[in-house]
């Protein structure tokens, strides 16, 4: 198995440069001017507060020509706001994410300083076949009751296997579900009275690494009010969307607290990975992510505080080696292996040092790829052994997804174990050297933690 870079292409690779960047009173008529000498569909508005809104050309025609507004009005009465943005350094695979999430076709990137560099949109960002999934993720944000709801996502695992089916990057297959399972919290939570922007998603769904097996993992950032996180997930669980059985979920009192009261726990448990399981919520903590774009979560407060306790950082690493892949070199590429667990033999490693990667880093992104990077840049994690574990990852990732689609079809239970003898001699010998790989670099990384 060759090395290959532990980064994907960067938002700013695919920038359009050159946008307009007009101020919030300008005249809509001045604003296309600029959009026409500059050959750009697309102007960034920029108001006193120093937020962005974003100006199109179906702007000026919805919002100007076809409401009868003259070409004087200021562009603060037509323009779309607040913009999404994104950093230029961010990975086009997270990008996607983000815009696929907030429900936006452009995004207004940033550079390393903050300033406008240009925008990004859809078809930058995401190949032709995600469409039906972007189309699920928009029926499940307008579903008008629990039935809507239902009947939404039950389109999704279909649309996985047509995707799989489709070779599409395994990546964004995983991402579109993540997505889509990110929205259905919270409309299920909308549905049901509830604040949406108090709720996050954790795991694999917050990670955007969510595969047919994977379960829900929630939390609140709330008080005691709200509907009970036993009735949201009862209706996820309709939706065929399964909480975690480890009952990490926002049914439990343990995974509901104020913002202050997640500040202060996350610091405890930095402090204290051992008491009151700190190392297991820290982890939690770091993934989570809020189902409402700009709420806040405690991914943050727990890099942060993670920042000045390098014992927990310690820790943390020795809890990820001790988590070895099970599948011996000595069984020869595991062709003696009935049955082999991909997700806790060769995933789980690899998600627990990145995660200890990133936040060593002072990472706040939540993908394992964008941590690997992270780690690397920040000489946490060699070059070397960054890009082992990334490729690794995306090539179990994407047997393992093969493998559960071929599951549904066939009508059998998805899980995540696979029979070496089922998979073709490639994928076998690439699954074992994948599980040769990440032991090594398993083992180097046990003398870091001590």
């Amino acid at each position: 198995m060759g090395v290959m870079s532990p980064t994907s292409a960067r938002v700013g690779a695919v920038t359009r440069r050159g946008v307009p960047v007009c101020p919030s009173d300008v005249r809509v008529a001045d604003a296309a001017a600029e959009m026409t000498r500059a050959h750009s569909h697309t102007a960034i508005v920029t108001y006193p507060d120093g937020s962005l809104g974003v100006l199109t050309d179906g702007d000026l025609r919805r919002r100007v020509v076809a409401a009868g507004l003259g070409s004087d009005v200021p562009l603060s009465a037509v323009a779309s706001t607040p913009a999404v943005t994104v950093d230029a350094d961010v990975p086009v695979r997270d990008a996607a994410g983000v815009a696929l999430s907030a429900g936006v076709r452009r995004l207004v990137v940033l550079d390393a300083g903050g300033a406008v560099l240009g925008v990004v949109d859809d078809a930058d960002l995401m190949s032709p076949a995600l469409r039906p999934g972007i189309a699920v993720r928009a029926e499940i944000a307008r579903a008008a009751d629990a039935d809507a709801l239902i009947a939404a996502c039950a389109q999704l695992t279909p649309i996985m296997v047509s995707l799989c089916d489709s070779r599409v990057p395994t990546s964004e297959v995983m991402m579109i579900r993540s997505v889509v399972v990110t929205a259905a919290v919270r409309r299920a939570a909308e549905l049901l009275g509830d604040d949406a922007s108090s709720w996050l998603v954790s795991g694999s769904v917050a990670r955007r690494e969510s595969a047919l097996s994977s379960d829900v993992e929630t939390a609140r950032v709330a008080g005691d009010g709200g509907v009970s996180g036993e009735k949201v997930h009862a209706l996820l669980a309709q939706c065929g969307l399964t909480a975690d059985p480890n009952n990490a979920t926002a049914a439990s009192r343990r995974f509901v607290r104020t913002r202050e009261e997640w500040s202060t726990a996350v610091d405890g448990w930095a402090r204290d990975p051992f008491d009151d399981t700190g190392l297991v919520m820290l982890s939690l903590a770091l993934d989570a992510r809020p189902v409402v774009p700009g709420s806040w979560g405690p991914a943050s407060a727990a890099v942060s505080a993670m920042t000045d306790a390098p014992r927990s950082r310690t820790l943390l690493l020795r809890e990820a080696t001790e988590n070895r892949p099970r599948v011996s070199v000595r069984d020869r590429m595991f062709r003696r292996a009935e049955v082999v667990d991909v997700k806790a033999g060769i995933l789980a490693p690899i998600v627990d040092i990145a995660r200890w990667a990133g936040v060593s880093a002072g990472y706040v992104g939540h993908s394992t790829l964008a941590r690997l990077a992270a780690g690397a840049d920040a000489s946490v994690l060699s070059a070397d052994d960054a890009a082992v574990l990334a490729e690794s990852f995306e090539v179990v990732q994407r047997i393992r997804l093969r493998h559960q689609c071929d599951a549904v079809a066939a009508g059998d239970p998805v899980d995540d174990l696979v029979r070496p003898s089922e998979l073709t001699p490639l994928d076998r010998s690439l699954v074992g050297t994948a599980a040769r790989e990440v032991s090594g670099v398993v083992r180097a990384s046990a003398y870091l933690a001590g």
